[in-house]
């Protein structure tokens, strides 16, 4: 854990996997977050796997305060001593852990409350819980009731990276603040509803693709776990019972994060339905739609002059991740039919292609098994807003999205987009109030994994010059009229200082005074 000051911030932001170590739209909406109230001060509580050497991908603005790590997976130094001698006690408190074992596995965390109280008090340590003889009755204790015809060598290492995670949590060094702010559930929603309940401060939640389905649909489809096909009905029992106790996991650490949330937000309506569905608060919801700085990333006139060079090759872009959930196999798939259609084509994928280096070969072996190498370009991490004003058509195939920031850049060059219909791709593409709807349509939206539906609809678009004009025209100025970044940044203004201040009642029902 590297800790920074210890002078309190107004707002401590949770963040799992992303800000500041990783690039991609959420990350980047946390720095447009920051960077646009420079009077606040903000600290940052980074969730990551292991602890390694990181680099940081984007340059703090001077108004972050800290910048704390926990690697979730990693076991916690022995700093916290057992402060209780009473056996009696500390039995009551492993019991209680061995309840929350059962809990998390039942889709809950009903008995999170006394848990914490015996942690805070440092009943017991992280041996206890995480590798010390204590820590083996309890996994053993688990093991017995719950899953005794269970390969318990599986069962220890999904222990491992399931159960200990939530556990842990209640050991990590938390800085205090006015407003704790997470912006997912799962591990750091579990880790701020600590922070939430120990400094007795206000917790807020935005949700830009939902946790808990993006976690379902990894699960789902996973090799990790267990795979199908086999006639072993011991493997059977085996795939069911581990994925049902993943599911459920994230399910409970979900179910905490919104019953612990003071206000939740998220970013189209098609979220709000799915939070309500897993268990939040309706009165608790509110949309804000992400904005951008449109003045920033709208072209010079001489960048767009060169879009209309009659020579110059038709340009396919995509913005994002080289990671399964952007579907980056559909794409190029998709590719194979464009190049044999539109002749006079190039295709440059652009974003990082470090984060699960195993996926990105693969995709690099289907580039040349499908003949695309003098066609098709992995770029890397670039700045986008040099190749925006050359691109004709931007693509997506995502699938899991909450409302991609890279479509609004786009839009902000006159780039119209072929999307898959996840999250709010749709109601960007073909507006959403009546007002939005008369602009027309800025691109294209098919259907999850489907190659052909992708390709048909790039070609329609690189195909038809009028097209491309009029949807161009409708990206911008859908962009200027529903999506600016300083509408957004003047809600959450609003909502910190709301938050921040004065005495309230909690969502939780704790009566809370300044802190």
């Amino acid at each position: 854990m590297s800790n920074g000051p210890s002078d309190m911030v107004d707002v401590a932001l949770v963040l799992e996997g992303t800000y500041p170590f990783v690039s991609g739209g959420v990350s980047s909406w946390v720095h447009g977050l920051i960077s646009g109230m420079p009077d606040l001060t903000f600290g940052l509580l980074f969730l990551g796997a292991k602890y390694e050497p990181r680099k940081l991908r984007f340059e703090l603005p001077q108004n972050v305060r800290y910048l704390s790590e926990w690697a979730v997976y990693d076991a916690l130094p022995c700093r916290f001593p057992t402060k209780s001698e009473n056996s009696r006690e500390r039995q009551a408190a492993l019991d209680l852990v061995q309840q929350l074992c059962f809990d998390l596995q039942d889709g809950h965390m009903k008995s999170f409350d006394k848990v914490f109280d015996y942690m805070e008090r440092r009943v017991l340590s992280p041996a206890d819980v995480s590798f010390g003889p204590n820590a083996w009755k309890l996994l053993k204790a688990v093991y017995d009731a719950r899953a005794p015809e269970i390969s318990f060598l599986d069962f220890f290492w999904t222990w491992r990276f399931a159960y200990l995670p939530v556990l842990n949590a209640f050991f990590v060094d938390i800085l205090p603040a006015r407003v704790y702010h997470t912006i997912c559930t799962g591990w750091a929603g579990v880790l701020a509803a600590i922070a939430q309940k120990k400094y007795k401060a206000p917790l807020l939640l935005t949700e830009h693709g939902i946790y808990l389905n993006e976690r379902r649909i990894e699960i789902s489809s996973s090799d990790w776990i267990y795979s199908e096909g086999d006639d072993d009905l011991t493997v059977r029992r085996e795939l069911g019972y581990f994925k049902e106790l993943w599911i459920n996991l994230f399910q409970s650490t979900a179910q905490l994060c919104y019953d612990r949330c003071d206000a939740i937000y998220t970013l189209y309506g098609g979220n709000k339905e799915m939070q309500i569905g897993f268990g939040a608060r309706e009165d608790l919801i509110q949309v804000i739609p992400n904005g951008v700085e449109i003045d920033k990333l709208t072209p010079s006139p001489e960048k767009e002059a060169a879009k209309k060079d009659p020579n110059r090759p038709l340009r396919v872009g995509f913005v994002g991740r080289v990671v399964p959930i952007k579907d980056v196999k559909t794409l190029i798939r998709a590719c194979r039919k464009v190049v044999e259609v539109v002749k006079n084509v190039e295709i440059l994928l652009m974003g990082p292609t470090d984060e699960d280096k195993a996926y990105f070969q693969e995709c690099q072996d289907l580039v040349k098994l499908l003949e695309l190498g003098d066609k098709l370009k992995f770029l890397g991490k670039v700045n986008v807003r040099d190749y925006f004003p050359t691109l004709d058509v931007q693509v997506l195939t995502s699938i899991s999205e909450g409302q991609p920031l890279v479509i609004l850049e786009g839009y902000c060059a006159g780039v119209p987009v072929v999307a898959t219909n996840v999250g709010a791709c749709k109601e960007m593409i073909e507006g959403l109030e009546p007002e939005d709807k008369e602009l027309g349509t800025s691109g294209i939206i098919t259907k999850i994994g489907n190659p052909e539906e992708t390709a048909a609809a790039i070609i329609k678009i690189l195909s038809d010059a009028g097209l491309r004009e009029r949807m161009g025209v409708a990206a911008r100025q859908r962009v200027r009229r529903f999506y600016d970044y300083r509408q957004m940044i003047a809600r959450y203004r609003q909502i910190y200082e709301t938050y921040r201040t004065g005495a309230y009642r909690s969502a939780g029902g704790n009566e809370r005074q300044d802190v």
